[in-house]
């Protein structure tokens, strides 16, 4: 009897949490719906960024509508210049991609948004590009190319101190290292992520993070600690606004019940989480479910149950392992495609810095050039100036001396005239003293 109303209210509150994430995600929808629909057509940015809020609001539970969105967002901004909206549509479509296993296509948008935002010398989006592109390699647990792109991202996001940018690296890449199973390093970079986002007001993240930590602990083996930190993240989330955070916390705190055999707690968490994983429709998530209820009915020796859920999980899972087995398929051309993408990214990245170097280099011979060419004329114009002085001063000296010599000639004519005038004037006196001199005699 007990059992029949278990699964009734189960039931129940599957349908009723549907319900409400259904309604919730409809409401927000309809919300921006009425907002674009009230914009102007001539306000492009504005319609341009509503396309891209919508296309996130419903990433998680209808990517093929958000990649819908997200693709009008780039027509718009593509067709009226908008760069930054452009980058952002293209960051927006590969998250699409990726949440629609279409991980080549997700590659190629985060690759062009990332060149797009290099072209415009955007560090901010740069980061953001490279952190999605780190996600892309995490996802398919390629964790150090992962931590390259993330220690990239880093790298950017601290050279413009953006707190946002620089907690999201640390929070991934303490995922990354949990998935390297370095979990010290990996604690510390959550520890980081947490404080700072605590710091900006963003719960939501924070929140994320916790869990990670918390799945952290667990792994780690420090049990105890991983559940009263559960425990304090489950009073903290909202039903209706973070479902697929509240799936994770219920299947991990069904796990942390079922080590500590506390099998009718860990049966009802894993039956909420079970309710909350085809609210957000995460097969992952109501794989895992399923998994935690089969273990705790088997534990409960309730063998009929633990039949009929591990065949609900074995047909899940064997559907995942065909969508996986496409999806490696997928992953192998995909990983091949940005191996090389990678190689030629790369080479065009060390031409371009060539480029840049052979262009700099040719920027200071033709510096060295001007420069030189400006001193030759210096020399030349004060050699001309030098010389154009000395001529200047010889034709003066030539002048002063052709002055002195033409007054020397008048001096000397001056001279001869004068000694001339006084033979005269001795002549004259000579004859009057021989004329005087002769009458006296007589007398």
């Amino acid at each position: 009897m007990n059992q029949l109303r278990t699964i009734t209210f189960i039931a129940c509150a599957l349908v009723s949490w549907s319900a409400l994430l259904a309604n919730e995600i409809d409401r927000r929808l309809d919300s921006l719906q009425q907002v674009v629909n009230t914009t102007s057509m001539s306000d492009v940015e504005a319609l341009a960024d509503l396309h891209l809020q919508m296309s996130a609001t419903i990433l998680d539970t209808r990517p093929d509508s958000a990649l819908y969105f997200a693709d009008i967002a780039l027509k718009l901004s593509e067709g009226n210049e908008l760069a930054y909206h452009r980058i952002e549509a293209f960051n927006s479509l590969g998250l699409a991609f990726q949440h629609l296993s279409n991980y080549s296509r997700a590659f190629e948008n985060y690759l062009k948004a990332l060149d797009l935002s290099e072209e415009a010398k955007s560090q901010r989006q740069i980061g953001e590009s490279l952190i999605n592109l780190g996600n892309l390699y995490l996802f398919q647990s390629n964790y150090q190319g992962a931590i390259n792109y993330f220690v990239q991202a880093l790298d950017e996001a601290q050279r413009i101190s953006d707190p946002g940018l620089i907690s999201d690296c640390y929070w991934s890449l303490g995922r990354s290292h949990m998935g390297l199973e370095d979990y010290s390093q990996a604690r510390r970079y959550f520890e980081q992520a947490i404080e700072m986002k605590r710091a900006e007001g963003d719960e939501k993240d924070q929140v994320a993070a916790e869990i990670d930590l918390a799945s952290l602990y667990f792994k780690s083996g420090e049990i105890d600690r991983a559940y009263e930190y559960h425990l304090d993240l489950r009073s903290r989330i909202k039903d209706d606004e973070n479902p697929r955070l509240l799936c994770l916390v219920y299947n991990n705190l069904s796990k942390i019940y079922i080590a500590k055999n506390d099998l009718r707690r860990a049966e009802l968490n894993a039956i909420y989480a079970l309710a909350a994983s085809r609210a957000v429709k995460s097969k992952m998530d109501e794989k895992n479910s399923l998994e935690n209820l089969s273990l705790v009915y088997s534990k409960s020796r309730d063998y009929k149950r633990a039949y009929e859920y591990h065949k609900r999980f074995a047909e899940l899972d064997q559907q995942l392992f065909d969508e996986e087995n496409i999806r490696k398929v997928e992953e192998l051309r995909s990983r091949n495609a940005i191996e090389q993408k990678d190689v030629e990214n790369q080479l065009l990245r060390k031409q371009a810095d060539l480029h840049s170097l052979t262009i700099t280099r040719l920027w200071i011979i033709v510096g060295l050039t001007i420069l030189g060419l400006i001193l030759l004329l210096a020399i030349v114009v004060i050699s001309y100036r030098a010389l154009n002085t000395r001529k200047k001063l010889n034709e003066e000296i030539q002048s002063q001396k052709d002055r002195i010599e033409k007054d020397k000639n008048v001096i000397e004519s001056q001279a001869a005239r004068l000694a001339e005038l006084n033979e005269a004037k001795s002549r004259f006196f000579a004859n009057v003293s021989h004329d005087l001199r002769t009458p006296l005699s007589l007398i």
